[in-house]
């Protein structure tokens, strides 16, 4: 917009100006007078603040992703180290936490069915599980003939 486009309506209010069209005239130069006034620019961002901000949040928060974030936005930041370890402590706990969840899903694999195999990869993938004594007990019956159900 531009000020071309106020004219008319400073003319028509110059001409009728308590004409049946005057109030809406009014209204539209007001609009138009406003859309040509500049939007104040937004306060500058305290990077320090909004950096201490995204280090709490990697700090409290049990997802990898907040410090990822905070690693990737202040790669020189003052908790880089911080951030690093606690980003690999919380990668380690999702990947023993992944480790055991396949270990479960293996041994359910094992007490279930009447194969051998199972039992004897479980044993030979976890032999320190807290499990291996089952697993063993569990190769000994397949292997006798006996039914452990």
């Amino acid at each position: 917009m531009n000020n071309a486009e106020i004219a008319p309506c400073e003319a028509y209010l110059v001409v009728y100006p308590a004409g049946k069209w005057a109030d809406p005239a009014r209204q539209r130069k007001a609009v138009l007078v406003a859309a040509l006034t500049p939007v104040p620019a937004p306060p500058p961002v305290d990077d320090k603040a909004l950096e201490k901000t995204n280090w709490l949040s990697c700090k409290s928060d049990k997802v990898f992703g907040a410090c990822e974030y905070y690693l990737r936005s202040y790669p020189k930041g003052r908790w880089v180290r911080d951030a690093q370890s606690r980003a690999s402590k919380i990668n380690a706990a999702i990947e023993m936490e992944r480790i055991a969840q396949k270990e479960k899903a293996d041994w359910d694999n094992c007490a279930s069915n009447s194969l051998v195999g199972l039992c004897e990869r479980f044993l030979a993938t976890y032999p320190k599980s807290a499990r291996a004594d089952a697993a063993r007990d569990r190769i000994l019956k397949l292997g006798s003939g006996a039914n452990p159900k």
